[in-house]
């Protein structure tokens, strides 16, 4: 109507009188619908009821109150109308011509729909059987003719504010889970070990019910390999993301991306972990690292097998050398490396990382022997300006240096269990940081070390922790000694006599006597010794076969006048110089060597003088 109102026209020569009064109407007109509006927003209580007549004070009060109502006086007549509007509030009178109030509160309650609707019983009785029946069928108060208006709306006032908090609750309650199964990831509330809450998304990734889950701890989710993880996830500030494993249900393994934060749950702090299942991205790099190796290995195989990048041999045992080499060039995982002095353990380190894609930017070695537990920290975590006496600028770690490449520790064998201890915990959780600062930065290197011991015998005399072993050894590889592959000696040689040729322009040969005598030494310093021993030709035009432990040369050829004796005593003489050479000075090993009694061991060395 107000539309037609306002497009209205009246003849020519409408009187003002009559547009004045067609401006009035359209005023109430919209006056009308504002008010009604207005109803429509007011809280709708129905009263249930037979004789409405005697209700009348209370209707009104009600009404004075800001409440709209609705009225019925049979309980069948409540419930149709129940199914059409959804009142906040029931007053609903026990005695009713055709239902008590207790069977309309029962049916109601039965219907999902209505049955959060707080019902407040009207009664005359005051028996507290009569009250314990109302509260069974669901009633949530009573009531008491004759009315207390002041009573009656305190009561409906407040049965009204707990339904709004009520449906409020509700609606955070359905926003929040909705937004928790909508989540790609797995949510996890734990209070120390003890899961606490999860979703629906953790349920599906796991396969476990809610209940079941809250019966476990967060120990039980992940593999054992993965254990150590949970101790850092309940003490780590930071919300970097871990990689663990979990265990499916079914007994499958689940890769995980983990991160883990503080917060207040229920008024006390407790901890919330995402976890989201990468098994698409380990499938990626698992072709990835396929590609690669095929990669690497489709050069090795295009290139001459006499080498792999600045190694040399052509011997069955530089070949397994070789294959392990290209394997560990397609992984990122720890390579330890063992091998004498000498045999190049160092040059292999190089060579996978030079054969990486990923990390063949940065190799920084870092000799372990020559560090002073005092300053491990400070040397590879680095430091803060003032952190200590002398620190008068900020200086990087070796892990800082090595960001994005290989930080390859020599001789890991010699760090003390301090300094061990202090290395895991890096490997373990990724993290370290600097000497005075308090920001937590990440180790992103990838780690290499050698080792001329076994760090497996050194684990077992108690020298080495087992913990960082386990860290260090997952691609392990062992360089062999010279003396094992002697075949390799020309390849060696002419080499090193390419390398003197590029620095002097001379081209050179051995002659072949000293070739022999090359070919029977033992060679205790490996290539290292090998290398010197050319560039000696090359400088003096003379070699010098010693061993380290005698004056003597141990060429094998006896002196021109020597007695038989003489000459027996000089060969074993090289036979125990050079196997001491082999134990690195080591008696107990050198006894294994020979196999022969350690008390003539002792004697002859005292003998010669070794």
């Amino acid at each position: 109507m107000q539309g037609g109102l306002k497009g209205l026209k009246g003849p020519k020569g409408l009187k003002q009188e009559e547009a004045s009064l067609l401006a009035s109407l359209a005023s109430l007109e919209s006056l009308d619908a504002m008010q009604a509006q207005h109803d429509m927003m007011k809280p709708k209580i129905l009263v249930v009821d037979d004789h409405p007549n005697q209700m009348t004070a209370l209707f009104t009060a009600l009404q004075q109150a800001g409440y709209n109502l609705l009225i019925a006086q049979r309980g069948e007549e409540a419930l149709e109308l129940l199914t059409r509007v959804q009142p906040e509030v029931i007053l609903l009178d026990v005695q009713l011509p055709d239902l008590d109030g207790f069977e309309v509160c029962r049916r109601l309650k039965q219907n999902g729909t209505v049955r959060q609707i707080p019902v407040l019983f009207i009664t005359a009785a005051t028996e507290l059987s009569n009250r314990l029946e109302g509260f069974q069928a669901g009633g949530a108060d009573y009531i008491t003719k004759p009315f207390q208006f002041e009573e009656v709306l305190a009561r409906v006032a407040t049965h009204l504010t707990l339904r709004r908090l009520q449906r409020a609750l509700e609606a955070e309650k359905e926003r929040f889970q909705g937004l928790s199964d909508a989540t790609f990831e797995g949510i996890l509330l734990h209070d120390q070990e003890r899961i606490v809450e999860v979703n629906h998304t953790l349920e599906r990734l796991l396969g476990y019910a809610r209940a079941e889950l809250l019966e476990r701890t967060l120990f039980d989710l992940l593999t054992p390999e993965s254990r150590y993880l949970a101790e850092e996830l309940m003490v780590s500030e930071t919300e970097r993301a871990y990689e663990a494993q979990a265990q499916h249900k079914d007994g499958a393994m689940i890769p995980l991306e983990v991160q883990s934060r503080a917060i207040q749950y229920q008024g006390k702090p407790i901890r919330v972990l995402a976890l989201r299942d990468i098994s698409w991205r380990k499938t990626l790099e698992q072709q990835a690292r396929e590609l690669a190796s095929e990669n690497i290995l489709l050069k090795a195989s295009l290139s001459n097998r006499d080498h792999l990048g600045k190694l040399i041999g052509r011997s069955p045992a530089m070949q397994k050398v070789y294959e392990r080499l290209l394997k560990a060039a397609a992984s990122d995982a720890p390579v330890m490396i063992y091998g004498e002095t000498g045999s190049g353990k160092e040059l292999a380190a190089r060579t996978i990382c030079q054969l990486s894609d990923q990390h063949a930017r940065i190799f920084l070695p870092v000799n372990c022997a020559a560090i002073q537990e005092p300053l491990f920290e400070s040397q590879f975590f680095g430091y803060r300006k003032g952190a200590f006496t002398g620190a008068t600028r900020d200086e990087v770690g070796y892990f800082d240096q090595a960001r994005g490449g290989v930080l390859f520790l020599d001789e890991i064998s010699e760090l003390s269990p301090t300094m061990q201890a202090k290395l895991l915990r890096v490997l373990n959780n990724g993290e370290y940081t600097p000497v005075g600062a308090t920001k937590v930065r990440n180790a992103e290197v990838r780690i290499m070390a050698a080792s001329n011991q076994s760090l497996r015998a050194l684990v077992s005399a108690g020298r080495f922790r087992a913990d960082l072993f386990h860290r260090l050894h997952v691609i392990a590889l062992e360089m062999p000694p010279l003396r094992q592959r002697k075949e390799d000696l020309p390849l060696l040689i002419a080499h090193f006599l390419r390398q003197a040729e590029a620095a002097d322009g001379i081209k050179r040969t051995l002659p072949a006597e000293i070739l022999a005598r090359f070919q029977e030494y033992d060679w205790p310093g490996n290539v290292r010794e090998l290398a010197n021993e050319v560039q000696r030709y090359v400088t003096l035009d003379e070699v010098e076969l010693r061993s380290p432990y005698s004056d003597a040369a141990v060429s094998g050829r006896s002196t021109p006048g020597q007695s038989f004796n003489d000459q027996i005593e000089a060969f074993e003489r090289r036979i125990i110089a050079e196997a001491l050479a082999r134990a690195q000075g080591n008696r107990t090993k050198t006894v294994e060597l020979l196999q022969m009694p350690s008390a003539t061991l002792y004697r002859k060395i005292e003998k010669y003088g070794l």
